[in-house]
């Protein structure tokens, strides 16, 4: 089966694991990270291990010009990068791309800003929160507090799964009008039908 076939173009050309004194960062990276973040994301790498590939542009287009053209650039992965030098990591997970200087513009400006849109289903993230082992990581507990604390979630006694066992649960117990999908996520009210 061609993997092509379908709307989408899949612009990813080859996966493997890149050596990390192959490759350049990219100076339109306009992401800066926080100290915590660096903390949390070593804190889940020593944990589960690394579980996210880079996303390197191979550049071999011809709109590149020379001196940019043919080199592997860093386009998500940065802070990752970063942390592998210090650590002394030789080489990580990579995903390949071969996108052109509008191509690699387009995705540098939404790649983040695209993830951020989403918002938290509050009974699943408080379910899932309340599923974290005690013994984990320090620097993942302040991470996830943190995120609790700006959802406004709490750690109360009851805990209960977000779905029923018809598989048709209330998206918020306070407003039984709204009802969703346990299986995709996808939140509508009742009084509409």
């Amino acid at each position: 089966m061609d993997i092509q076939n379908g709307p989408w173009k899949i612009g990813i050309v080859k996966t493997g694991i890149v050596a990390i004194k192959t490759l350049v960062t990219n100076d339109k990276n306009w992401r800066i990270h926080k100290k915590s973040q660096e903390d949390a994301l070593e804190g889940a790498i020593e944990t589960v291990g690394v579980i996210k590939s880079l996303l390197i542009n191979l550049r071999t287009s011809e709109e590149w010009p020379q001196g940019e053209r043919d080199i592997p650039t860093i386009i998500d992965g940065h802070l990752r990068v970063a942390m592998a030098i210090r650590a002394e990591q030789e080489a990580l997970p990579a995903e390949y791309c071969d996108l052109s200087p509008r191509d690699e513009a387009i995705v540098l400006a939404t790649l983040d800003p695209l993830s951020a849109l989403a918002f938290a289903h509050k009974d699943k993230l408080d379910f899932l929160l309340r599923e974290m082992p005690d013994a984990m990581d320090v620097r993942l507990q302040e991470m996830l507090a943190n995120l609790a604390k700006q959802e406004g979630l709490y750690r109360g006694e009851n805990i209960k799964s977000p779905t029923h066992d018809d598989n048709i649960g209330t998206a918020n117990g306070n407003n039984q009008n709204m009802i969703f999908c346990p299986k995709c996520g996808f939140e509508f009210n009742a009084n509409t039908f």
